[in-house]
């Protein structure tokens, strides 16, 4: 036993690709040890939303939508999704004065409502002040690092693609929006197509280890017989292979842009009213 693993370490080092894995992993890892230590500011956002009623879906011509008393042709509720990114926080000092933080909406997009829904960490003191314009100026004390807020949009209009969020970040420039898929979506949470696609990788990848398995004891029967070269060569780059698919996996975690956790519920296109809010507020004039 001790000879077959000392020969097998063996192989594995005098294997070229072993080499090649080894250099690629450095680099990765080097590369999420650097831009960890980098501290900056590093605001964006992210914009939901769906739907809720539309005079235009039915063929009924006497029907009539009304909002706080205003006659509506359909009604969208948008969620914009705000947070720090970076490890330098961000301060109420640190946003242009000539490019404050604020939601715009298309001309023709008649804005409804408008209320703070969530955020991180309530010592950030986030609120909403609306101006003559139109415009709504979102203010705060501080953002550390993966802390934000959600702030939900209720409009006329069919996309919630209207709405955006703008202003200018000392250090930084301009805030950019990002468009954030979860790390790890839930099963049951997909799809019917995306279930069935989930179905058929999971029979591939339990077909390819049985077959990795059938390797590695043909493996050992032909260590037995002596054919140990080839056989020990082949097991050892698959295994290198699947953990070289591993490493790669957690850097481009790494480097995709995810929400923080807090955020995270509101992220889902349904998920207009998740529960655990910890504030609630509308504009403050």
């Amino acid at each position: 036993m001790v000879h077959w693993i000392s020969e097998f370490l063996k192989a594995l080092s005098t294997d070229p690709l072993f080499g090649i894995f080894g250099i690629i992993i450095g680099i990765g890892l080097s590369l999420i040890l650097y831009f960890r230590s980098i501290k900056e500011r590093r605001p964006f956002y992210c914009v939901t939303g769906t739907r809720l009623i539309s005079a235009e879906s039915t063929n009924l011509a006497d029907l009539q939508i009304l909002f706080r008393g205003q006659q509506v042709r359909n009604i969208t509720v948008t969620n914009i999704l705000f947070w720090n990114e970076g490890a330098e926080t961000i301060r109420a000092g640190d946003v242009a004065e000539s490019d404050s933080l604020r939601i715009e909406t298309a001309p023709d997009t008649k804005l409804l409502d408008c209320r703070i829904v969530y955020v991180t960490t309530p010592q950030n003191q986030f609120l909403l002040q609306e101006s003559a314009s139109k415009e709504i100026f979102v203010r705060f004390e501080f953002i550390d690092r993966n802390q934000g807020v959600v702030i939900q949009i209720v409009h006329d209009g069919a996309r919630s693609g209207r709405v955006r969020l703008n202003g200018t970040v000392y250090g930084f420039g301009k805030i950019q929006r990002r468009q954030v898929l979860p790390a790890i979506p839930s099963y049951f949470n997909l799809d019917k197509r995306s279930r069935r696609m989930a179905r058929v990788l999971r029979y591939f990848m339990g077909a390819y280890l049985l077959m990795f398995a059938g390797a590695c004891v043909s493996g050992g029967i032909a260590i037995a017989l002596g054919e140990f070269n080839l056989w020990v060569k082949l097991i050892g780059e698959a295994l290198l292979g699947l953990f070289l698919l591993a490493v790669i996996g957690i850097i481009r975690q790494f480097f995709k842009t995810q929400l923080p956790a807090g955020l995270r519920a509101y992220g889902d296109l349904e998920s207009l009213q998740p529960e655990g809010s910890q504030k609630e507020s509308g504009f403050n004039p």
